[in-house]
């Protein structure tokens, strides 16, 4: 796993579901499963999923915060999909790339 826990900036996460290795919620290619944003192994998953697809490197943890600071503050509330979560950051990264911090501070 290249994004962990440590990297995430928000610390409110839910962390008590159980999940098989096989869930959908946290393996395999994104589909219609809904992304709880507010699960950390489901969020997890989606920004690491993101790293592989979009081969970003290892040592910068930068993309995957944004990514959780465009799903946290600025999805829409009707992109609730993996895949449609997927496709809106797609469509949004360049207009949001440079609005986000890059500096890990906490929130809550």
């Amino acid at each position: 796993m290249i994004f962990t826990a440590a990297d995430l900036i928000f610390n409110d996460y839910g962390t008590s579901t159980s999940y098989a290795d096989n869930d959908p919620r946290i393996s395999g290619t994104p589909d219609e499963t809904i992304l709880n944003k507010r699960e950390q192994k489901e969020m997890l998953y989606f920004i690491n999923y993101c790293y592989e697809i979009w081969n970003w490197p290892e040592y910068t943890k930068t993309p995957g915060r944004k990514i959780e600071m465009l799903i946290r503050t600025y999805l829409m509330a009707d992109v609730r999909t993996q895949q449609g979560v997927l496709e809106w950051i797609s469509e949004h990264w360049q207009h949001y790339w440079n609005l986000l911090p890059t500096s890990p501070s906490r929130r809550r």
